[in-house]
C-alpha cells in the first residue's frame, strides 16, 4: 500500500473515531411513562343552626298574649339528590319549668291547618315551619323540609318559629324543651327494570 493510502486511510480513521466520539456517544436514551391521578370525591351533608338558645318573653294578658321568637336552620350538601330535615323535642312536648310547671304543646293540629299565632289555645305552645301556622311539637321525629340539589356553601335555610299565647294562670318562670333537628341525604330510587 502507498503512503497516500495509508495516511488517507489513516485520516478518515481517525475522522471516524472523532465523529463517533463526538456524535455516537451523545444520544440519550429516554422512555416515557404516564400515571392516572384519580380523587374520589364523598357525598357531604351539615347542618347548622343560627343561634344556641332561642327565647321568647311573653307577659300574660287576662285574654292571652301571644308571642313568638325565630331563628334558622341551615342544611348544606354537594349531593345532587339533595336532603330531608326532620325535627323533634326530646323527651317531653311541654315546656317545663325550673319548678315543673308546663305550657302543654298543641293538643291538636286544627283539622291540620294548624293555628295562626293569634289563634293558639291559650296556655299552649307549637311550632311552626317557613313562616306557616303552628303545630303540635312531636318526641317522635317528623319530616319537615325535602330538598333536592346541591346548597353550595350557602347553605338552604328554613325558618323556624316557637309561638305561645299565655293567660294569668301561667306561672312565671324560664320554660325549656329541647329541639332535635336530623338532616339525611335523599335516597335515589333505582329505575325500574
Amino acid at each position: 500500500m502507498n503512503k497516500i493510502n495509508r495516511v488517507t486511510s489513516r485520516v478518515l480513521l481517525a475522522t471516524l473515531v472523532v465523529f463517533v466520539a463526538i456524535f455516537g456517544f451523545n444520544s440519550v436514551a429516554s422512555a416515557d411513562d404516564d400515571i392516572t391521578f384519580s380523587a374520589e370525591l364523598e357525598s357531604s351533608i351539615a347542618i347548622s343552626v343560627s343561634t344556641t338558645s332561642p327565647s321568647l318573653t311573653i307577659r300574660p294578658s287576662s285574654s292571652g298574649t301571644p308571642g313568638s321568637t325565630t331563628f334558622t336552620v341551615n342544611a348544606y350538601t354537594n349531593d345532587s339528590v339533595g336532603y330531608k330535615l326532620s325535627m323533634s323535642v326530646s323527651s317531653t312536648t311541654d315546656l317545663t319549668s325550673e319548678n315543673n310547671d308546663t305550657i302543654p304543646t298543641l293538643e291538636d293540629n286544627n283539622n291540620n291547618t294548624g293555628y295562626a299565632l293569634n289563634s293558639i289555645p291559650v296556655n299552649h305552645w307549637g311550632i311552626a315551619i317557613g313562616g306557616n301556622n303552628y303545630f303540635p311539637a312531636s318526641t317522635t321525629s317528623e319530616e319537615i323540609k325535602v330538598a333536592t340539589g346541591v346548597t353550595g356553601v350557602s347553605g338552604d335555610s328554613t325558618i323556624i318559629s316557637l309561638g305561645a299565647r299565655l293567660d294569668l294562670e301561667t306561672v312565671p318562670g324560664s320554660y325549656t324543651t329541647t329541639l332535635n333537628f336530623t338532616i339525611t341525604a335523599n335516597v335515589v330510587t333505582p329505575p325500574a327494570p
